[in-house]
């Protein structure tokens, strides 16, 4: 609803990118930055390795975005058709890609919550699928999961460790039955 004496200075990028979550409306801007409102005032909370992902898509007119709520996190997805879908964590202020395995995006397009479930639509076969953590593999096909973090260095000098750990649960999942 327009409010005369309010005036944002960043417009829109994509009609369907804004979405509001806890009163909170979360956009596209025309400059390719990602904003959330702070009252009348926009929050810049993509990073430039996003913003630089963005400017190289064909399209962005097109994005279309949703939000969801899980596990006690808040979430906007934002697609790109034509590049990647992104989605911004409000809980822990991080984003992070979602791909389908063999894809550049992630395959949901629509998103309903119903009867305590959360549903989402199919681009590629108009199916429904209900979404949930316990659910291992995306219309039977294997769900891939990368974890890339912060490099570590010294200015350009050979950085050398006593140890390191990396902990890893592989195959954490069922034995039997769907996602075994």
């Amino acid at each position: 609803q327009e409010i005369e004496s309010a005036f944002i200075e960043h417009g829109c990028a994509a009609v369907h990118s804004p979405e509001n979550i806890d009163n909170t409306i979360f956009w596209l801007g025309d400059d390719l930055v990602v904003y959330m409102a702070n009252g009348y005032n926009p929050i810049r909370i993509s990073t430039y390795a996003i913003e630089y992902a963005i400017k190289k898509y064909t399209t962005v007119s097109d994005a279309f975005s949703f939000s969801y709520t899980d596990e006690g996190h808040k979430f906007y997805v934002l697609t790109f058709p034509s590049g990647a879908t992104w989605v911004y964590d409000m809980s822990s202020q991080a984003w992070h890609q979602r791909k389908t395995f063999g894809l550049e995006r992630w395959r949901v397009n629509a998103y309903a919550y119903f009867n305590n479930k959360h549903y989402v639509g199919d681009y590629i076969n108009n199916n429904v699928y209900e979404m949930d953590l316990d659910t291992y593999t995306e219309n039977g096909a294997t769900i891939q999961r990368t974890r890339a973090t912060t490099y570590v260095h010294a200015e350009a000098e050979p950085v050398f460790m006593d140890w390191l750990q990396i902990v890893i649960e592989s195959g954490g999942g069922i034995t039997s039955g769907q996602g075994a």
